[in-house]
């Protein structure tokens, strides 16, 4: 591998644009975990036939 492709660009402008790439990729990262942090709960709450729960879990992960 070249290891050219680890050296940080001198572009402003590219710097950005891989500053906004991983800007995007975390964000989509914490979603995705808070997403599979509420369906483990909303199946707990299934499982415990507490319906409030399940309610304000559902509602939780629809505003997600």
């Amino acid at each position: 591998m070249d290891n050219d492709t680890f050296i940080s660009s001198n572009d402003p402008a590219q710097r950005k644009t891989d500053s906004k790439l991983a800007e995007l990729f975390l964000d989509k990262a914490l979603h995705d975990f808070r997403e599979a942090q509420i369906r483990k709960l909303i199946d707990h709450s299934l499982i415990n036939h507490d319906k409030d729960e399940f309610l304000r879990l559902t509602e939780a992960l629809k505003n997600l």
